[in-house]
């Protein structure tokens, strides 16, 4: 971490270090200015490929890979989860910032060493997240704070369950994503 001295005799950190990724000041900045502006929000989209009335097991991957369109650089703020059949389980949602060789649906997923570089990271899910309603439950995760730099402007997806979820309808989950724009 750089410190420049202010003529006031105090320090002010020029860069910022998290898990390997340096964010420099100005990204900060921009950051602190974001959550002035309005946060953007994904439409709702269901995970595709799943296959109804067909028992997963933990680390199997749900559904196919897909995408979401969003801003090219911004931080991942939150995530809604729809699960309409009431299933309630703890999964993770793997993002990655370029298209890269997805899962097969109630495989395991094994994300392919190539594509290490392309990871964004990971969203947990827990069910302890999720709010039973009568038929269906929802699920939100906040505060996340993921910085992301998406050069297509898509942010890449694998949903991988770490329970053993039933759907009894291959639309049966979905989520949307918040971000806070930067740049």
């Amino acid at each position: 971490m750089t410190q420049l001295k202010r003529p006031d005799g105090g320090v002010e950190l020029q860069t910022i270090y998290e898990l390997g990724r340096q964010e420099t000041l100005s990204e900060v900045r921009d950051l602190l200015r974001g959550l002035r502006r309005e946060v953007f929000a994904t439409p709702m989209k269901t995970v595709p490929g799943v296959v109804a009335a067909v028992a997963y097991a933990s680390g199997d991957a749900v559904g196919t890979k897909f995408s979401f369109d969003v801003p090219k650089k911004g931080f991942i703020h939150g995530i809604v989860v729809a699960d309409l059949d009431k299933e309630q389980l703890e999964f993770d949602i793997i993002l990655f910032e370029q298209d890269f060789a997805g899962g097969a649906d109630n495989v395991a997923f094994d994300m392919a060493d190539a594509d290490g570089a392309l990871l964004v990271g990971v969203v947990t899910v827990t069910a302890a997240d999720f709010k039973a309603m009568s038929d269906n439950a929802m699920a939100e995760a906040q505060n996340i704070g993921k910085a992301y730099t998406a050069p297509e402007g898509k942010l890449y997806c694998q949903v991988v369950t770490r329970g053993a979820p039933n759907f009894a309808l291959a639309t049966d989950l979905a989520f949307r994503l918040y971000i806070i724009p930067s740049g």
